[in-house]
């Protein structure tokens, strides 16, 4: 588990590195906001089917 904490802290810090570095600085937070968007997605995606079926 130590190993794939350290690939993500390694590759968070390259990419704000990039950020830093190319002046691109939006980039990082659009792939954060990307993400949050696609785990509600799939997380809406179980929850609203089930409790329809539930409370219907």
């Amino acid at each position: 588990m130590g190993f794939y904490l350290r690939h993500l802290a390694g590759s968070t810090a390259d990419l704000l590195r990039f950020g830093r570095r190319t002046g691109r600085w939006w980039f990082p937070v659009v792939l954060v906001a990307l993400g949050a968007g696609a785990l509600l997605a799939a997380t809406l995606k179980v929850v609203v089917p089930t409790a329809v079926y539930v409370l219907f």
